[in-house]
């Protein structure tokens, strides 16, 4: 959503202070640590019943912001309007995927080449993907 408003010099509504952070992960790691598990299955070497298939890193959303911006013209004019936080609002979720790991997966992709990944299939696609 950040893309789309930004490329389009919409203003970006951020809720609270925009120090809420989350972990991130490319959908091709996800696949990769699903096929981690269901060969780990296989081979009988699960111990656990839940496994995260995630990145340990977390962004918050100025971090989103300005990862973004770096990725635009130099002259996109960035408009930011801070607003009343969401009811319930979170301000960091950390999951761990150390049982994943354990199991020899990593993830492959990083979390800048992921925003850079969306930016150029978003500048390439528009909002089709929607439909």
């Amino acid at each position: 959503k950040f893309i789309e408003k930004m490329l389009n010099g919409d203003s970006l509504e951020i809720h609270g202070d925009g120090s809420m952070a989350r972990t991130y992960t490319h959908v091709l790691d996800m696949v990769s640590g699903i096929e981690t598990l269901v060969k780990a299955g296989f081979d009988g070497k699960l111990e656990y019943d839940t496994y995260n298939v995630t990145c340990s890193d977390s962004y918050s959303v100025w971090d989103i912001v300005k990862e973004i911006a770096k990725h635009l013209d130099n002259d996109a004019n960035i408009i930011i309007k801070l607003v009343k936080n969401r009811p319930r609002p979170f301000t960091q979720y950390v999951i761990e995927s150390t049982r994943l790991k354990d199991l020899g997966w990593e993830p492959s992709f990083t979390w800048a080449s992921g925003i850079k990944e969306a930016i150029s299939a978003y500048k390439k696609n528009g909002m089709k993907w929607i439909k």
